[in-house]
């Protein structure tokens, strides 16, 4: 459930910044401490009354702008296979605010915890560094040449905001002891499971559930940018849909591999020839017993999507291949 306090905080920082003119967002991110740049928008650090608060810039292209505010459709018309999280410039700047929404709305109702709730978000000029193209495996496709242009082109954003937390996981996990690492990664992955699978009850997939994309406060784990996520309450189109009913296991999949591969990192420092170790019923003779049982399960799992991942790279229509 939300804390007492969280659910204070959400209100008041939520009436806050919807009471605020233009100028005063716009003030608001002026005065913000820069985190990070990329094609897709840039992220901020700001406060309101004292809450630390976390900015996302999402670049608006024209062509989004045009469609109107919330239209979540595929307007550049994207290749399904955009989804997933290995370059791609993401399929509608809306889509991200929409689902961030949505989970923040099953958070305040008691579906799920797992999320950083979301305050406020606001069409405003873009402010930041000129975007620079980034280089993908996509890029040869003329829709997706067609996005990357608009996003570098693009003179608005969308500006997200959302709780703040301290800590990535992967810096987390890097703090554990040895002795702690059977409950941090039990946690980890059980927390991650559970959150991902509510999202999915709602027909809400995330797409991009990599270690990276994962806050701590110290106590739990919060997943979170949903720039790549893909839901039923968007206006998909009927390939979106189809694949979309292909990739039900997707998340669970993606968060049992980032979990084995950081712990093989960790244990072995190696991924590949562990995994098909445990895989095997003969993991390394270092392993400790804990993870023997731990990684044994979902070995065969994790090993199938990093063969996955390194074949869509150079064949982005590979199947998704069930389990």
């Amino acid at each position: 459930m939300i804390s007492v306090s969280r659910r204070a905080a959400h209100h008041h920082v939520s009436r806050r910044l919807a009471a605020m003119s233009d100028t005063g967002i716009g003030t608001l991110l002026a005065e913000a401490e820069p985190l990070g740049t990329g094609i897709g928008g840039s992220t901020m650090r700001t406060d309101v009354d004292g809450v630390p608060l976390f900015v996302k810039l999402i670049r608006l292209t024209d062509v989004e702008r045009r469609a109107g505010d919330g239209h979540t459709g595929n307007l550049f018309g994207l290749p399904p296979y955009c989804q997933y999280g290995v370059g791609s410039p993401g399929f509608n700047a809306w889509r991200e605010p929409a689902a961030h929404d949505a989970a923040t709305r099953w958070a305040l109702a008691g579906e799920t915890v797992g999320v950083p709730l979301t305050y406020h978000h606001r069409v405003v000029p873009f402010v930041g560094p000129a975007a620079k193209p980034e280089n993908g495996p996509f890029d040869g496709h003329p829709a997706v040449a067609a996005r990357i242009a608009a996003l570098a082109a693009a003179t608005h954003c969308v500006a997200l905001f959302t709780e703040h937390l301290p800590e990535t996981a992967v810096g987390w996990l890097a703090g554990r002891r040895d002795d702690q690492l059977p409950d941090a990664y039990r946690s980890l992955w059980t927390q991650l499971t559970d959150t991902v699978t509510s999202f999915g009850r709602h027909g809400l997939h995330h797409s991009d559930a990599h270690l990276g994309n994962v806050l701590t406060d110290g106590t739990r784990v919060y997943l979170t940018d949903f720039g790549l996520a893909q839901s039923t309450d968007f206006a998909l189109d009927a390939e979106e849909v189809a694949f979309h009913g292909r990739h039900r296991h997707y998340d669970t999949d993606e968060v049992t591999t980032a979990v084995l591969v950081s712990l093989m990192r960790r244990l072995h420092g190696d991924v590949t020839g562990p995994l098909k170790g445990y895989a095997a019923g003969k993991p390394p003779a270092d392993a400790p017993e804990w993870a023997r049982g731990f990684v044994a399960p979902h070995a065969a799992t994790a090993l199938r999507v990093l063969r996955f991942v390194e074949a869509v790279v150079t064949a982005p229509t590979t199947p998704y291949p069930r389990p």
